[in-house]
């Protein structure tokens, strides 16, 4: 039998490994919710940026309908005073010009449209970069997970070693008996 310093040693050894392990636990689980809420997060940041690139074509677009009403005022415009002015509104440089400026007023309605395309593109591409934000940080949570169960099973392994250190100590320290051996008895 050990004396009762191993006994009491052994026995804080056992519950600082239990102890120890519930700890790596608890911030591998907490490490976990963490990186779960920067994944809800990112999430969350993606959507937005979907929503923005909606909103972006739909600002745009009609960014495009306000720029050809425009045009089709200065059109009218141009027509007007050339009637007034007693030109053939029908044929010739009159109509040409207005030709002209019905072509500049589409380019520029192209131009806006495409701006939004691009704008709308980064924010696309922002909200992708989002989406795999989350994927990480989601497997980074089951990761430390992963990781403090190991360290778990390490601190068993430890705990277990050294409990069996102790253990082997105290048996040393005190004389043994082989059971198949007993001194003779000439006596008797």
């Amino acid at each position: 039998m050990a004396d009762p310093f191993t006994m009491i040693s052994a026995g804080l050894s056992v519950g600082g490994t239990v102890m120890k392990m519930f700890g790596q636990e608890s911030a591998g689980q907490s490490k976990k919710a963490e990186y779960e809420y920067k994944s809800a997060m990112a999430l969350r940041n993606s959507q937005i940026m979907r929503d923005n690139a909606g909103e972006t074509l739909t600002a745009y677009g009609k960014k495009a309908e306000i720029s050809g009403r425009r045009t089709g005022f200065q059109i009218a415009n141009q027509k007007v005073a050339q009637a007034g002015s007693g030109f053939d509104v029908n044929t010739g440089s009159a109509a040409e010009v207005r030709q002209s400026t019905s072509d500049v007023g589409m380019e520029d309605q192209s131009t806006i449209l495409r701006e939004g395309d691009v704008k709308a593109l980064g924010q696309r591409n922002a909200a992708g970069g989002y989406e795999a934000e989350a994927a990480a940080d989601r497997r980074a949570g089951n990761n430390a997970v992963s990781a403090a169960r190991f360290s778990e099973a390490s601190t068993l392994l430890e705990g277990a070693g050294s409990v069996a250190g102790k253990w082997y100590q105290a048996s040393d320290a005190f004389p043994k008996q082989n059971p198949y051996y007993a001194p003779l008895d000439y006596n008797g």
